[in-house]
């Protein structure tokens, strides 16, 4: 399984106009669109995804793709709310093209997803027994 990048930060950028962006889309906003968005900062749309890309190294729709993901995934290990409600809570109208979206980003699914990492916190939450989780000699 592959680890999402992390995103720059909002705060940090040193046009205003695309930080808010930044910051909307981690505040959680992810039906946000470029098209929606253009207007509120004077730009184009076509200008402010240049801009985006520009200080942020992805485009926008790329950076928008890794920050639902990444809230997805901290919901299927966090949660237990079916695949359809985690789909929809991060922008995503169907299972379907979320569960392709996952599964590009993550390199698998998203149940398979949620199924490794709890089962990977279930063995991490149980101490060993006796003579389990070692299979070296004992040395004197």
């Amino acid at each position: 399984m592959r680890e999402v990048p992390r995103p720059p930060t909002a705060g940090n950028l040193p046009d205003p106009r695309v930080d808010k962006l930044l910051h909307s889309v981690n505040a959680g906003h992810y039906r946000l669109t470029l098209k929606e968005f253009s207007p509120r900062v004077g730009l184009s749309q076509r200008r402010l995804g240049r801009l985006f890309r520009e200080q942020v190294g992805v485009s926008f729709h790329a950076y928008l793709r890794m920050a639902r993901q990444r809230k997805a995934a901290e919901l299927l290990v966090d949660d237990a709310r079916p695949l359809k409600e985690v789909a929809a809570s991060v922008g995503y109208p169907d299972v379907s093209h979320f569960n392709h979206d996952f599964r590009r980003v993550f390199g698998a699914s998203p149940r398979s997803f949620r199924r490794l990492r709890n089962s990977v916190s279930i063995a991490l939450s149980k101490p060993p027994s006796q003579g389990e989780g070692c299979d070296c000699e004992e040395v004197e």
